[in-house]
């Protein structure tokens, strides 16, 4: 099956899913040959969303939040 998601999509995605889902670590893959491998590597794209990463933590303390319970 092929993921209808260009590979750069499939990685960056996976980042902020893992960070916003309270992951204990997150990180890019070095890129590869394959066609369908999804690594970002340390790039400028990666570069940038580590920086937007740290923006948000610096405005919003991820690490402290609390679920909303629906109410």
């Amino acid at each position: 099956m092929v993921n209808p998601l260009p590979w750069r999509a499939q990685g960056t995605q996976k980042l902020w899913r893992i960070i916003l889902g309270g992951q204990a670590s997150a990180r890019f893959h070095r890129p590869g040959a394959l066609v369908d491998y999804y690594g970002v590597g340390l790039n400028k794209l990666g570069q940038t969303h580590i920086r937007s990463a740290r923006m948000l933590e610096n405005e919003f303390n991820i690490f402290g939040a609390i679920p909303d319970k629906g109410q």
